[in-house]
C-alpha cells in the first residue's frame, strides 16, 4: 500500500473536520433560516387582498406583535417590530415568488407574516409608520401586500387602519368586507384623517382641508375656527421643511432599503378631550443626519461639548440634544427668513392654547415639550432604544372648549 504522503493526511484531515463541522451546524436548533422562521405544522389563514377573502396555507410561524404598539408607553418593543416589519417587506419581490404562492394544484401558500390580531392598542403614530412602509414596499415591488386573518383583528387597531386609509393607501379596492366591520364598531369617539402622501408641498391644499374637517367634527369655538388659520400655516411649514431637506442628493437610505422620497401625514380629533393631533412622517436623512452640512454645525457641537461634557459627537447620545438645537429660532435648515419655523411655530402654538404637546423623534434622538394649564412648560430629551428610520412629528393640541 502506497504510503500517504503529510500533504495529503492534512488534507483528509481537513476534510473531515469540515464534514463534522456541517453535520454538528445542520442539526443546531439555531442554524440557518429556521431560527429566523421556525417551521410548525401547517395550519390555514383568511387572505384578504381587496377581492372576496380565499383560504391559503402557511408552516412558518406567524411574527407576533406587541398588545400595546405605542412609540411612547412601549418604545423598546415598538421599534423592534417596525424593524422586522420593514426588513420582511423589503424581501418580497416578484422573483422571490410575491406575497402569495398561487400554486397550480392545492391552496395557495403563504410564507411568514405579521400577526396584527395580538395588538390591542395601535397608537397613531405607530399606525402611520406601518402605513408607509407598507406603502414603499407596493411602490418598490409593484405587489399589493394582502391583509392576513383579517377577521381576527382587534377593534382599536383595525379601525385605526381603517380610517387612516390603510388598506387603500397599499392598494386594496374598498370594498364590503372590511366596511361592514368598521361600521358595527365605529362609536363616533374620534375621527382620523386618512392618510396623505407626497414628494412636494403641491399637496398642502389637500392637508389643509382635512384638518379643517376634523376641526368642523370637534365642533369647536369661532375661536377655535379663527386659530385654524394659524394651525394648517404651522403644519405647512413643517411639510414645506419636509419636502425641501427629509431627502437631500447625497442621501442614501440604510443597507438595503431603497428611499421613495416621500411624506407621509395624518390627523386625529378626538372628541373625549376636545384635542386635535397631527403626524407627520419622513423616511429620509433625519434631523441630526442633515446638522452637518448646516453653516452653525459646529457652533452647535462646541455648546453641546461645553454643556454636556460629551466628547464624542457621533455619540447616538448627542442626537436630543441636536434635535432639541434646531427647535431655536433661527436655526432653520436653509437660513432663509420665515424657512425652517414650523415646529417653532407649533410650540409657540401649544403656549398659545395653554394646553398641549410636541414629539420629535429623529434617529437616536427624542425631543418631547409639554404644557397644560396646570404646570409650567417642560422639555424631556432622551435617546431612543434603537434608532427609527427618519423623523416623526407628533403635535397634539387642545382645543378651546365651546361657549
Amino acid at each position: 500500500m502506497k504510503k500517504l504522503t503529510l500533504r495529503y493526511k492534512n488534507i483528509l484531515l481537513h476534510r473531515g473536520q469540515s464534514a463534522s463541522r456541517n453535520r454538528k451546524l445542520k442539526h443546531y436548533r439555531g442554524w440557518g433560516s429556521a431560527a429566523r422562521q421556525p417551521k410548525v405544522p401547517t395550519f390555514h389563514v383568511s387572505i384578504w387582498d381587496g377581492g372576496e377573502p380565499f383560504t391559503a396555507q402557511c408552516n412558518v410561524q406567524a411574527h407576533a406583535c406587541p398588545s400595546n404598539l405605542c412609540l411612547y408607553e412601549n418604545a423598546g418593543d415598538t421599534l423592534k417590530l417596525l424593524h422586522k416589519i420593514k426588513s420582511g417587506l423589503w424581501r418580497v419581490t416578484p422573483q422571490t415568488g410575491g406575497w402569495v404562492n398561487r400554486k397550480k394544484r392545492g391552496l395557495p401558500r403563504i410564507k411568514a407574516y405579521f400577526d396584527f390580531s395580538t395588538i390591542d392598542r395601535l397608537s397613531t403614530a405607530a399606525a402611520l409608520i406601518i402605513t408607509s412602509d407598507y406603502d414603499r414596499a407596493k411602490r418598490i415591488s409593484g405587489i399589493v401586500p394582502p391583509a392576513i386573518d383579517l377577521e381576527n383583528w382587534g377593534d382599536d387597531a383595525f379601525k385605526v387602519l381603517y380610517e387612516i386609509g390603510f388598506f387603500e393607501l397599499i392598494g386594496h379596492v374598498p370594498g364590503s368586507h372590511p366596511a361592514l366591520r368598521y361600521h358595527d364598531i365605529d362609536d363616533g369617539r374620534f375621527r382620523l384623517m386618512q392618510i396623505m402622501s407626497g414628494k412636494n408641498s403641491n399637496e398642502l391644499g389637500n392637508v389643509a382641508e382635512g384638518i379643517s374637517g376634523l376641526i368642523d367634527y370637534l365642533g369647536s369655538s369661532h375661536a377655535v375656527q379663527d386659530l385654524s388659520v394659524e394651525i394648517n400655516g404651522a403644519v405647512g411649514e413643517a411639510m414645506i421643511n419636509v419636502a425641501k431637506h427629509a431627502y437631500p442628493g447625497d442621501f442614501r437610505a440604510s443597507r438595503g432599503f431603497r428611499a421613495v422620497g416621500r411624506w407621509w401625514v395624518t390627523a386625529r380629533a378626538d372628541r373625549d378631550n376636545n384635542t386635535l393631533t397631527l403626524v407627520i412622517y419622513d423616511q429620509g436623512a433625519t434631523i441630526p443626519g442633515t446638522l452637518p452640512h448646516r453653516v452653525w454645525y459646529n457652533d452647535i457641537i462646541l455648546e453641546i461639548k461645553r454643556t454636556l461634557g460629551k466628547s464624542d459627537a457621533s455619540s447616538a447620545f448627542m442626537d436630543p440634544e441636536f434635535i432639541a438645537h434646531s427647535m431655536k429660532r433661527g436655526k432653520t435648515q436653509t437660513l432663509e427668513p420665515g424657512r425652517g419655523e414650523g415646529l417653532p411655530q407649533m410650540q409657540e402654538l401649544i403656549d398659545f392654547c395653554g394646553t398641549g404637546c410636541l414629539r420629535i423623534l429623529s434617529r437616536s434622538g427624542a425631543y418631547i415639550y409639554e404644557r397644560s394649564h396646570q404646570r409650567e412648560p417642560s422639555v424631556t430629551k432622551y435617546k431612543l432604544p434603537m434608532p427609527l428610520e427618519g423623523t416623526l412629528v407628533e403635535w397634539e393640541l387642545k382645543l378651546p372648549e365651546a361657549a
